[in-house]
């Protein structure tokens, strides 16, 4: 019995977790750099941009995600 209760206590738990971020950008030239910068720093796994600052035929300020 006493076999029992400590193979149940010896069980391993995995808990995954996923950081995201999500933001409008609202067509502002100084949030993209913001918004690359803080999902570099804080290691965010999934970003979702929402009216990104588009000139020349490219997203700006989105070059190092």
């Amino acid at each position: 019995m006493e076999d029992e209760k400590e193979e149940d206590e010896a069980e391993l738990v995995v808990v995954s977790t996923i950081s995201f971020i999500q933001t409008n950008m609202q067509r502002n030239i100084g949030v993209p750099g913001i918004f690359t910068r803080t999902v570099v720093v804080k290691v965010i796994d999934m970003a979702l941009a929402q009216e990104p600052w588009y000139r020349e035929n490219g997203i700006r300020g989105l070059s190092s995600i």
